[in-house]
C-alpha cells in the first residue's frame, strides 16, 4: 500500500510542476507581448505627429505661394490634434485618417499646378512627406500585427485564464 502512495506523488509533483510551467510561460509571453504592443503603439504615433508636422509646413508653403489650398485651415487643425498634448489616441488616430485624405488632395495639387511643382522646397516637403508616409505605413502594420497577435494569443486556453487572472484585457484597434 505504501509503494503505491508513494508512486502516485511523483505524477502528481511532475504534473503539477508541468502546469506550473505552462502558467508561467503564458503569464510572461502575455507580458512581452503586451509591452511589445505598447512600444509599437508609441512608434505608430511618434511617426504620426511627425507626418502631422511634414504636413503643417507643406501646407504653409503651399499657401504661401497663393491660395491653391481650400482645406488649409482643415490641415492645421487636423494636424494640431494630432500633435496635441490632452488628446486621446482615440482622437489621434480619427485625425490622421482624414489628414491622410488631405495630404493626397495636397500632393495631387503639387503634381498638377505648375508654380508648385518647380518649387525646389514644395517638391523637398513633399518628397519628405512621401517617406514619412511610407514609415508611417509600416509602422501601423507592425502595430496591427503585434496587436492581432495578443489579442488571438489572450482568446485561447489556457493563456485566456492566466489573462482574467493576471488583468490582461483585450483590446481594440
Amino acid at each position: 500500500m505504501k509503494f503505491e502512495a508513494i508512486g502516485l506523488f511523483p505524477v502528481m509533483l511532475a504534473l503539477f510542476s508541468l502546469l506550473f510551467l505552462v502558467v508561467l510561460l503564458s503569464y510572461n509571453t502575455l507580458k512581452r507581448s503586451k509591452k511589445t504592443l505598447e512600444e509599437n503603439l508609441e512608434n505608430y504615433l511618434q511617426a504620426i505627429q511627425e507626418k502631422a508636422q511634414l504636413a503643417t509646413h507643406l501646407a504653409n508653403l503651399i499657401h504661401d505661394k497663393g491660395d491653391f489650398l481650400h482645406t488649409y485651415d482643415l490641415i492645421l487643425k487636423l494636424c494640431s490634434t494630432i500633435q496635441g498634448i490632452d488628446v486621446s489616441t482615440a482622437e489621434r488616430l480619427r485625425a490622421e485618417k482624414s489628414l491622410q485624405k488631405e495630404i493626397t488632395l495636397m500632393k495631387e495639387l503639387v503634381r498638377s499646378i505648375t508654380e508648385l511643382s518647380q518649387d525646389a522646397n514644395i517638391q523637398n516637403k513633399a518628397f519628405q512627406l512621401q517617406n514619412s508616409e511610407n514609415q508611417t505605413e509600416q509602422l501601423y502594420r507592425k502595430y496591427a500585427f503585434s496587436l492581432k497577435y495578443y489579442n488571438n494569443f489572450i482568446r485561447k486556453i489556457p493563456s485566456k485564464w492566466i489573462a482574467q487572472i493576471a488583468g490582461f484585457r483585450n483590446i481594440s484597434l
